[in-house]
């Protein structure tokens, strides 16, 4: 009898633990998704901001881009675009960022959640 006690015992414990990893897992895969989407929206503002600046200083879209691209490699954000807008009156940049996940970014259907993109526009004064 206490035999079968046992079993049971260690039975519903190997299954709570099993389901704590799999939470432990879930979590932090959703923690890290979260934290690339909210970077990615901070780096984009921050880099189209610079690029406004540096713009309207050197007239040049390149430099723009240069300075976005500096801003961006700080949080290994990528910068995928810099364009002028409404008329040279503002510089959008598109960030691209990478989520650090360990499973969902290698699991097919779910790669799209594995990174981040924003874009902002940063007045040209």
């Amino acid at each position: 009898m206490k035999s079968a006690r046992g079993e049971i015992v260690l039975g519903w414990f190997f299954k709570i633990a099993i389901l704590l990893a799999l939470l432990a897992v879930v979590s932090f895969e959703t923690g890290a998704i979260i934290v690339a989407k909210v970077t990615a929206d901070r780096v984009a503002i921050d880099a189209a901001s610079e690029a406004g600046q540096v713009y309207f200083t050197t007239g040049s879209l390149d430099k723009a881009r240069a300075a976005a691209e500096q801003i961006a490699a700080k949080d290994d954000a990528k910068v995928t675009k810099c364009v002028l807008i409404g008329g040279g009156t503002y510089v959008s940049v598109t960030i691209h960022k990478k989520a650090s996940t360990f499973l969902v970014q290698h699991i097919g259907f779910l790669k799209r959640f594995a990174s981040a993109d924003s874009t902002h526009s940063g007045t040209v004064h």
